[in-house]
Formats: structure tokens, sequence, C-alpha cells
């Protein structure tokens, strides 16, 4: 945990002054975490006449070690930061903290972010369970999860799967370090769940491109469904396109294009994204996030993640080779893969690609127009 030493003079009234300060004994060290730019619990900070550390609870751990109400001068307050850390001014409580989890000051995000990414059944369970035993507390240490988990009776899946997602959701919108979020998840045992084998019909992929009439989200639909490509994936190439990475070419009388990606998220990667030309020509930068995108999917009835299974599972249709396919959505092929193989797997999936193409447009009824996918 990254901790800031403050130090500051205090005493036990309203009117603090400089030193010495009877009523806390002169100078005070005091140690304490923020949650990126919230307040921890209970710890109310106002700029109008004071700044004061109300309510505190005892924690036996050492995410805060001062306790009580104090009441100290803005202007003080001010300098002393100022002179600690030159971060804080009268105006804004500006610091950066990283690796604590405060569930009741994130509640109100991660519920709107959870329900974009599970059903309300799934999501209303995680948040039941998140309530009931993660509540009122911080997570700061492995030890904490821990002590969570083992408040749990019974569902102790429901809340280990609850869980994970919350730290998930403060790894994506960092709040924690990757790093810190896989020790927290090391504490959650889980029961292994059976594979999802579910596969999208061509009709259901269809019906989904139809209710995808929001370009942004249009567009990442297309994308997933034709590359097999990750939803953070697309939607980043949309974040952040760029013309110069967008490649076209013609092979076996077909043409089609690819977008330049070299991405990697630990195991995961991500090489080329594979596509019909003329959805590389429509590409462009949007405003939009993985949030606004899936948020969207979701009120419309659109199961983004199983697009890319589809995908997938129509390579392995048309007798594309498993190597490929990996190479396509982006699978490990181990890290010592050789110059020479990977270039070859490159060439093998333009051709592939292009080979499988009419037939991959042809299972959604699609002609090579995006017209097609708008809704009616």
């Amino acid at each position: 945990m990254n901790f800031i030493e403050s130090l500051w003079w205090a005493r036990g009234d309203s009117n603090p002054g400089p030193s010495p300060c009877e009523g806390m004994n002169g100078k005070e060290t005091g140690l304490f975490s923020l949650n990126r730019a919230y307040n921890a619990p209970n710890f109310n900070s106002t700029f109008s006449s004071t700044f004061a550390y109300q309510s505190i609870r005892e924690y036996n751990s050492d995410m805060f070690n001062i306790k009580g109400t104090y009441n100290l001068n803005t202007e003080t307050v001010t300098n002393t930061f100022n002179k600690q850390s030159s971060s804080l001014t009268s105006h804004s409580l500006r610091l950066e903290f990283e690796n604590v989890i405060a569930y009741d000051e994130l509640r109100l995000d991660f519920i709107t972010w959870i329900k974009a990414r599970v059903s309300e059944g799934v999501a209303r369970d995680y948040i039941s369970n998140l309530d009931r035993y993660v509540s009122g507390e911080v997570i700061s240490a492995p030890a904490d999860v821990f002590r969570i988990m083992n408040k749990a009776e019974r569902g102790k899946d429901h809340l280990g799967k609850g869980l994970r997602n919350l730290i998930n959701y403060c790894v994506e919108n960092e709040i924690v370090s990757e790093e810190f979020a896989r020790k927290l998840k090391r504490a959650i045992k889980i029961k292994p769940s059976g594979v999802d084998l579910y596969v999208p019909t061509n009709d259901e992929v269809k019906e989904w491109l139809k209710r995808a009439d929001r370009d942004d989200v249009r567009l990442a639909v297309l994308l997933v469904a034709f590359s097999g490509l990750r939803i953070k994936e697309v939607v980043r190439i949309l974040e952040t396109f760029e013309r110069s990475r967008l490649k076209f070419e013609t092979l076996n009388g077909v043409e089609i294009a690819y977008y330049e990606l070299g991405w990697r998220r630990g195991s995961k990667q991500a090489n080329y994204c594979f596509m019909p030309a003329w959805l590389g020509s429509e590409l462009k930068r949007f405003d939009t996030s993985y949030h606004k995108v899936q948020s969207y999917a979701v009120k419309r009835g659109i199961k983004m993640k199983y697009l890319r299974k589809w995908f997938i599972n129509k390579m392995v249709e048309f007798q594309v080779p498993e190597s490929v396919v990996k190479f396509m959505v982006g699978h490990s092929q181990g890290r010592n893969i050789m110059g020479l193989h990977y270039l070859d797997l490159f060439n093998q999936a333009k051709r592939y690609y292009s080979m499988s193409l009419s037939r991959l447009q042809g299972s959604v009824g699609l002609d090579g127009s995006l017209e097609l996918t708008k809704a009616g």
C-alpha cells in the first residue's frame, strides 16, 4: 500500500495554532491512505473553514494509526501538505493512492459496471453478497480478503465471484494495480465451474447485428464478429484508431483488411484485427469506451462475448488450422514463437481469412454492405 506521511498541528478544540499545541501534545504524525481521489471511509474533507477528520473507526491494521475527532485549520493543513507532497490546495484534494478498495464508496459505479457485463439476476446476486459481507470493509491486503471470505458460512462461490468482479472493476478504473489484484484474487477460492459451451446460431448473430444501431457499438459488434478479437481490443481500436495501421490486401480475388496491433496483456495478445475491406473502410476514431459499448449492447440484448466464440466456431467449421485460428483471435502461441513461424502464421491467416470471408458473411446474410447491419 502507498502511504503519505502527513505532519500537522492540532489541539482538542477548533482553534489550532502553532507549536506548542497543548490539546494534542504538539506535533503529531498521522499515516493515512486515500482511495484515489475518493476519501477513505468516514474521512470528511471540507475546505470552507475546517479540514475535519471525524469519527474514525479504530483499525487493527496499518491503514490508520490515528483515531478520534480533530478539527484542523484549513490554511495550516494546506501549508503542511504542500510542504510534504505539493499536492493539496485549499480547493481540492488531488492525491493518488493505490491498492485500497473501499467498497462503500465504489458501490454505485460498480453496480453500473457489473450490470453491463452480466445478466440482471447474476448482478443482483453479486451485489447482495458484497453488500452483506463487504459493506463497511476496506480491502488493503490479501488477509482482508481471507477474512471477508471466512465470514460467509454459505454461498462462498457467489461472494468470491462478486469480489473478483469488484477487483476487476478496480483494475479497469486504475484504482488498484494489476499485481495487487492478482495477490487479492489468490486469496479467493472458488469451486471450478463447468465450461460455457453456448455458441450463438447464425440467426442470433444476424439479429444482434441488426440491433447494433449506434455507430460505435455497430462497428464494435461487427469487429468482434468478423475478427474474433476480444471486446476490449476492438473498443481500443475505435478509441485510438490510426489510419496508418490499417492495411488492405487482395488475396484469392478477395479484398480483405487488417489492422496492425501488436498488443499484449499478460498472457493475452492481439496481433492483427482481420476484417472485410468494406468494414475497414468504415473505421474511424470514436470518443467511446468499453463501458459505453458494453452497457449499450446489454440494453439492446446483444451478447458480445459470444460473437468471439461464434467466429472461432465458424473458422473451425471452414477447416482453418487451429494454429491459424489462434493467431487470428490472439490466443497465446507460447512465449518463444520464432520470427519465421510468426511471419508464416501471419501469411496463412491472411490467406485462410480471404478464403473463408464469403462464407462467413453469408452465414449472417451479408453481401459486403455495412448498411445491411443497421436496424430497420
